[in-house]
């Protein structure tokens, strides 16, 4: 039996190999290997059941309700980019992932062939040196001869052991030739279903993520990510600022959005227009709950003319900042406009 505390990290590292996936348009066989493997460690629901059973007994409540909260927030995250990236995952070409993987020592095997028939050519050279020198010869010719034989012996064995090594490669393109993300998500959403079936406590919301939960997407997320990261808001990675701007997985004082320094204007700034273009019902909702993260919600409650006058002062510095702004809440319009 595995641990809660085990399959959290774990969820984690996939919501990160499913966001570098979506920006790089492309799968590594490394990164199949791990989501194939996560189905295969993960996949009996019965087990996931009596765990979650066996946490209930044997943890104090704060702490369960910290775990499973946690645990709640990745899945729901996994499930998010999946969904939005379904037709992007299920139709990854996984021959041409694996036959990169097959090849990939190809190159070396040559090179190395090529060192191991020489090798092989001076061996033989200097053993027909040794049957054919004169008496006073022969103690020269036999160190010649051991000394090419041994060079030989341990080319060949490095050729041999490249070649044993492509044994294995064919053995791991067999054993992770499957597309699995449409059977992580189906094993996801049971997690999700199963956990449902439990009343952990009036404090702990444990349901399938629906539509209207998420304020923002992937992609306007890295948008607003790539302008901010660093710049604005301390550093922290795009999956962290995406469960940050969807009040996800927040918990984790290392993976929660901070302000810069003298930075807290600007951000009440952005996060106003932002939420001025914002379409979800839940808006001001959104609204109270980042500015409490945050920690501005005394500037954010300053009338709009008494932040922007703060930095709109005219200066070419100011106003790249506005342009920049701009730019981030004309991407959401764009995409509300292509996804109405």
């Amino acid at each position: 039996m595995y641990k809660i505390s085990d399959l959290i990290p774990k969820y984690k590292i996939l919501n990160e190999t499913y966001t570098k996936i979506i920006q790089n348009q492309k799968l590594d066989f490394k990164d199949q290997r791990y989501i194939y493997d996560f189905h295969e460690q993960f996949k009996d629901l019965q087990l996931f059941e009596s765990t979650i059973i066996e946490l209930i007994k044997s943890l104090e409540k704060e702490k369960l309700e910290l775990l499973l909260r946690n645990l709640n927030e990745e899945i729901n995250t996994n499930i998010s980019l999946y969904n939005e990236n379904k037709s992007f995952f299920d139709n990854i070409n996984l021959n041409e992932v694996c036959k990169r993987h097959y090849n990939s020592k190809d190159d070396i095997i040559t090179f190395q062939a090529a060192i191991h028939k020489e090798a092989y050519e001076n061996h033989l050279k200097t053993e027909k040196t040794l049957r054919e020198a004169k008496d006073e010869d022969k103690a020269n010719s036999l160190s010649a001869y051991n000394h090419f034989r041994e060079k030989w012996e341990l080319e060949k064995n490095k050729h041999f052991e490249l070649l044993e090594s492509k044994k294995e490669l064919e053995k791991e393109t067999y054993k992770y030739h499957t597309n699995t993300f449409e059977l992580n998500n189906k094993l996801t959403n049971s997690f999700l279903n199963l956990l449902a079936t439990f009343v952990i406590s009036d404090n702990i919301s444990i349901h399938p993520l629906q539509e209207t939960d998420r304020f923002f997407d992937l992609g306007f997320s890295y948008k607003f990510w790539k302008e901010t990261n660093d710049i604005y808001f301390e550093k922290i990675s795009d999956t962290e600022f995406y469960n940050n701007i969807n009040l996800l997985n927040t918990s984790s004082k290392n993976t929660k959005l901070r302000i810069k320094r003298n930075c807290r204007t600007k951000v009440a700034y952005i996060i106003k227009q932002i939420n001025k273009h914002m379409k979800h019902i839940e808006k001001e909702y959104w609204k109270e709950e980042i500015c409490k993260q945050l920690d501005i919600e005394k500037t954010i409650k300053k009338r709009p003319s008494n932040i922007k006058p703060s930095i709109d002062g005219g200066k070419k510095d100011d106003q790249e900042f506005i342009d920049k702004i701009q730019t981030i809440t004309d991407y959401y319009n764009l995409l509300q406009y292509q996804h109405p």
